[in-house]
């Protein structure tokens, strides 16, 4: 599902689960473990912008737990779920669940590797729901 034929037309926007991300390829993993947060979210960011450049979705955003680094990469933006969210799971269920996302969610892609982050988004109002192998 990585060409744009293989998703619906639709989609207005996809939510990335940046920290979710951050160990699903091994050299993004050993990134992250060898304490360079900031370059492994900066890599994930570069990979969704290139993703993107086939795609052509109009919003993106990658969203990590707790970043200093809030900024446009491409047609990416990157957003820090804290300081009000804890996680980026409590904000991104927050998204769905307002009730002035009801008919959006229709057009939205969730993608994250997070099973119980994956059932409660799919509970609310059949947001669409993919998973990294969409991306990487």
């Amino acid at each position: 599902m990585s060409k744009r034929d293989d998703w619906p037309h639709d989609i207005e926007q996809v939510y990335l689960d940046g920290n979710n991300m951050m160990f699903v390829i091994d050299s993004l993993r050993r990134l992250c473990l060898n304490q360079a947060g900031d370059r492994t979210e900066r890599a994930i960011g570069e990979i969704a912008a290139a993703w993107n450049q086939q795609m052509h979705i109009p919003r993106i955003e990658l969203i990590f737990d707790a970043t200093h680094h809030t900024d446009q990469i491409g047609t990416v933006q990157i957003s820090s779920a804290a300081p009000r969210y804890r996680t980026t799971d409590d904000m991104l269920i927050e998204i769905v669940r307002r009730p002035e996302n009801r008919e959006k969610n229709k057009r939205t892609v969730v993608v994250t590797s997070d099973r119980a982050l994956a059932m409660l988004v799919c509970a609310q109002d059949k947001l669409l729901l993919s998973f990294y192998k969409t991306i990487l």
